[in-house]
């Protein structure tokens, strides 16, 4: 499903950030930013549970609209590993750079999905509802 198409299913705008990582959109840049990391964590050198990790946020900005230089390819371990220890920073715009300072999700540490429950709705945190930042949870 595309940007578009999910723009018609939620007429609201309010679209969900895993449906925005099933779009077509995304799934084009995880691809290009995982064959350029050679199809292995950057971290740890895994080959298998792959995700595309955002170095930072901009706020109203699509998962696909970042510059490469601001995705890496981690794998799943790694990726939450990252999230327990490090906030991402988030900002207003690229332009301007000036940051938010928001509040990681306390469940989900600003991943937006907690591992250990992958069997239930894909590990949405329960919490912020996959929004990461207990800031958007409102918006």
């Amino acid at each position: 499903m595309n940007y578009q198409e999910l723009l018609t299913k939620y007429e609201f705008g309010d679209i969900p950030y895993e449906e925005l990582l099933k779009s077509d959109e995304w799934r084009a840049i995880r691809k290009e930013i995982i064959e350029r990391d050679l199809n292995k964590c950057t971290q740890c050198e895994a080959t298998t549970e792959l995700q595309v990790h955002h170095k930072l946020y901009f706020l109203y900005r699509l998962p696909w609209e970042y510059a490469n230089k601001h995705l890496i390819t981690l794998c799943m371990k790694c990726h939450h590993d990252l999230h327990e220890k490090v906030v991402i920073p988030f900002y207003n715009s690229e332009e301007e750079m000036i940051p938010l300072n928001y509040t990681p999700c306390g469940r989900c540490n600003g991943m937006g999905r907690i591992r250990k429950y992958s069997h239930v709705d894909n590990g949405i945190c329960f919490k912020c509802g996959g929004k990461k930042y207990i800031e958007l949870i409102e918006k």
